[in-house]
């Protein structure tokens, strides 16, 4: 059943609730919210996730269906993080699936390359530190975002001191979850608090592996941070989705890399690689995603082959 279903289904079995105050509450146009009870028109999605938190203090349970949270990390900079956040996610809406990214690091490089000018009203740092209804920004159908800012930076340490700190993103997406087929969550280049945070609310991680040696260097440690997260029951179901090898080459130093670790973590390296690209990186300058900038492009073709793979996973 949709969320839209289920809400026009919970105000025809509780007919004492007010759907105009309800309207009221959530910043509704009241008559726009009847005429949507009734099956009249559609309710923007903008509108849902403050919607959705108004009607869970009146009772209302959502399906959260099947969303798919994945947090894309390495902590590393310089490696694709971003890039793989933003153009695995158009894929992912170029191939019908509804998907919301999340930028979690105060660099707001994913808020960036999205288009989103560093002045908006409100981020992720509202909802980490204050609580609010995440702040989703319409980018195009099917593809929306979460942006952040500088300011995150300084939010870390209030957040160590918050007995709630590691959960604060994982509380925030049971009122965004449900429209989503796919949540990707672009994290910090450590494994700090922020970094957990994604990992704590992540039913998936992809491992972004640059083919140079100190790019890989660190690897083990990610993968023994994840797995005690799970140990730990913190997250007992969070899952390495694979390793993504980005900015690959005809090197000997690249084609070894990719052998050895191939060899060392098997079926949790996807067989989808992402060459090395100028149009990446012109696209990412030009805030805008590879199949808007340069469809016909290694990239976009990479990226594509990605996604495929990610939904067959």
């Amino acid at each position: 059943m949709s969320n839209s279903d289920s809400i026009r289904l919970f105000f025809k079995k509780n007919k004492a609730i007010s759907a105009t105050a309800v309207a009221d509450e959530a910043g509704i146009n009241p008559s726009a919210f009847r005429n949507y009870l009734a099956g009249d028109r559609n309710l923007p999605e903008k509108h849902l996730p403050a919607l959705l938190t108004v009607l869970k203090k009146y009772g209302f349970k959502e399906d959260e269906g099947t969303c798919k949270v994945i947090t894309v990390l390495n902590h590393k900079g310089g490696v694709g993080k971003t890039t793989t956040t933003m153009n695995l996610g158009k894929a992912l809406a170029l191939l019908g699936k509804k998907v919301l990214l999340i930028d979690i690091d105060p660099q707001a490089n994913l808020t960036q390359h999205c288009g989103v000018a560093q002045q908006v009203d409100k981020t992720i740092v509202d909802t980490l530190l204050n609580d609010e209804v995440m702040p989703v920004i319409d980018i195009e159908a099917n593809f929306h975002l979460v942006p952040s800012e500088l300011a995150l930076a300084t939010a870390e340490s209030q957040l160590m001191t918050d007995v709630n700190g590691w959960f604060k993103l994982k509380n925030a997406l049971k009122f965004v979850k449900s429209p989503y087929d796919y949540i990707l969550v672009d994290c910090p280049p450590s494994l700090g608090i922020l970094t957990n945070n994604a990992l704590l609310a992540s039913d998936e991680v992809v491992v972004v592996v640059e083919t140079e040696y100190l790019a890989i260097s660190g690897l083990g440690t990610i993968t023994k941070h994840i797995d005690g997260i799970r140990r730990n029951s913190l997250n007992e179901n969070i899952n390495l989705l694979g390793l993504l090898f980005t900015k690959t080459n005809n090197t000997v130093v690249s084609k070894e890399i990719v052998k050895e670790l191939s060899t060392l973590y098997k079926s949790k390296v996807f067989k989808t690689s992402i060459r090395r690209n100028i149009s990446l990186v012109e696209a990412a300058g030009n805030g805008t995603d590879i199949f808007s900038y340069a469809e016909d492009s290694h990239g976009a073709e990479d990226y594509m082959k990605f996604a495929k793979e990610v939904v067959e996973k």
